[in-house]
């Protein structure tokens, strides 16, 4: 991976921060199953505000996180994580949205619905290129 889209990925993830992540609920452990054996089942939660093309990229780095992490872009301290099993998508209406982001990174039908109070205490920016992550990363679709 090119360090220009390291860089791109590192600081779209700086500016979304943890209030811009989706929200994982996930199944309690297992009591006396070795870790591995049990994939942590994980409920995503989608957020209203984020635009569907800023939510793909997070999806697909969260996907290829093993791959990303031999790329460097993550850290690789701690534990190593459980296999994640991704149920099904909720809708979280409660999430709050971070300001400051630029305006083609939040939902176009969200954007549309703020009054003029609330667009401007979100204080939006000029719309920016999305990050991508590279194709090679993606799965590829079995024939």
């Amino acid at each position: 991976m090119s360090l220009e889209v390291k860089a791109g990925l590192r600081e779209m993830i700086n500016l979304l921060g943890t209030q811009g992540m989706s929200d994982d609920e996930t199944e309690k452990e297992v009591e006396g199953v070795p870790k591995p054996a049990i994939p942590k089942v994980v409920r995503r939660r989608k957020l209203r505000w984020l635009s569907p093309d800023v939510s793909t990229v997070m999806h697909d780095i969260d996907s290829f996180r093993p791959t990303l992490q031999r790329s460097s872009l993550f850290d690789n301290r701690g534990n190593k994580p459980l296999k994640r099993e991704i149920q099904h998508f909720v809708l979280n209406t409660q999430s709050i949205p971070v300001k400051s982001l630029p305006k083609n990174w939040y939902d176009g039908d969200f954007i549309r619905s703020q009054t003029d109070v609330e667009f401007k205490n979100l204080k939006v920016s000029h719309g920016r290129e999305i990050p991508q992550v590279p194709g090679h990363l993606l799965p590829q679709p079995l024939l």
